[in-house]
């Protein structure tokens, strides 16, 4: 449920929904339609289309602050430093209307305008996003989410939105406190800008990291259902990690087989070196090494066969010398 008027807003920054707005929306639109229970998808359709953004700020703030119109657009990965009155921890949401024709000339307004149809089309067209941190203290940074998993698959570059942050839970606080809708960018730009209640329009801040953070976690529609992104994330992270084990495997592959070439290179290089030291003969008799030869004589140590031997023995001349010894 919107904020009690009789209350005033707790917002210091961004500026608060016009009391007026809310007044007159909570007793016409909302109940002549019996919408009063939808909430912020129907008081956002009716603010972003019968408001001009001077006209959507609460009495009680400047109305030349800027913040809200095409003079303040922020971008994905700025911040936005929120600020409220009462102390304390509060819980906080951004809802937007994407609009998916695209800023035609830098101007949100435009587009959105442009995407204004039936009543019903509008609200479908309003997406809630919760924040991870659980509370936010004031002054605390809160950093523009992407808006492309609301339309996976298009041009998100040229996607923008006009957001409404929702403030609720500080202490002693029971009702929604909604924000003026802001214009927002999908694509980002460097360095990324603050905005804040002394920079309403925003200021550059290269203090801000250049990484658009992943501050939100899966984005959801007011009707319920949920973009998947957790699954796309889980997809992406399972296939970086089985590269790795791939990579992983290859590389112990490809030592194993390089220590097994070391261990014959090495071997080969000890047989190699150990023929080289050899001499000729050695290398010969091993090549020889299985013949087995009979030891060789000199012809002079042959006797003579038996009937050489005794025709020798009986010449004229060994006569002779038998005769007169």
């Amino acid at each position: 449920m919107w904020r009690d008027i009789s209350k005033e807003s707790e917002w210091v920054f961004p500026p608060a929904l016009s009391d007026a707005f809310i007044d007159a929306y909570a007793n016409n639109s909302a109940r002549s339609n019996d919408t009063e229970s939808d909430d912020i998808r129907h008081l956002v359709s009716e603010a972003i289309t019968n408001l001009t953004s001077s006209e959507r700020v609460d009495g009680r703030y400047p109305s030349n602050t800027g913040f809200g119109s095409n003079d303040a657009v922020l971008r994905v990965g700025d911040v936005l430093e929120v600020d409220w009155k009462r102390g304390g921890n509060g819980t906080m949401g951004l809802d937007c209307f994407v609009c998916t024709a695209g800023a035609e000339g830098g101007l949100v307004e435009n587009a959105c305008d442009n995407s204004h149809r039936a009543l019903d089309t509008q609200s479908a067209s309003i997406y809630h996003v919760p924040d991870l941190p659980p509370t936010f203290a004031p002054r605390s940074n809160y950093t523009i989410p992407s808006l492309k998993g609301f339309f996976p698959g298009k041009d998100v570059n040229k996607t923008c939105a006009l957001c409404i942050v929702n403030l609720f839970s500080p202490e002693g606080m029971l009702d929604s406190d909604y924000s003026v809708p802001f214009p927002v960018l999908q694509q980002p730009a460097y360095p990324h800008k603050r905005f804040s209640a002394e920079h309403p329009t925003g200021v550059e801040d290269p203090s801000i990291s250049a990484e658009t953070p992943a501050l939100l976690a899966e984005p959801e529609r007011d009707d319920g259902s949920k973009i998947n992104v957790g699954m796309i994330i889980g997809v992406v992270v399972g296939v970086l990690v089985g590269t790795m084990l791939l990579a992983l495997l290859y590389w112990w592959l490809w030592r194993k087989r390089k220590s097994r070439a070391k261990v014959v290179d090495s071997a080969a290089s000890s047989t190699s070196e150990a023929g080289e030291q050899r001499t000729p003969q050695e290398i010969a008799l091993q090549r020889i090494q299985g013949v087995v030869r009979r030891p060789e004589t000199s012809a002079s140590e042959v006797p003579p066969p038996y009937h050489e031997a005794v025709r020798v023995g009986n010449t004229p001349e060994t006569n002779h010398q038998t005769v007169h010894g």
